[in-house]
């Protein structure tokens, strides 16, 4: 799946968040430790970004675009 490197960014940052930001109000390990930013609107970038993974690895059509997806 090809990412432009905006949507690449997008899924570090992500990435990150899932591992410990959820969990933890800082990084467990220093080396770790930098700022959190937010870049416009996430939200519909992450939409974006899950329609095209759904489309990669051929969900069925009924998942690709679910109820209010824009």
């Amino acid at each position: 799946m090809t990412l432009s490197e905006t949507e690449q960014y997008l899924v570090k940052r992500v990435g990150e968040a899932v591992i410990w930001r959820g969990r933890y109000p800082t990084p467990i390990f220093y080396e770790k430790t930098g700022p959190f930013t937010q870049a416009g609107s996430d939200i519909r970038r992450i939409k974006t970004v899950l329609r095209k993974l759904r489309i990669h690895v051929g969900a069925k059509v009924s998942y690709r675009n679910p109820a209010g997806a824009r």
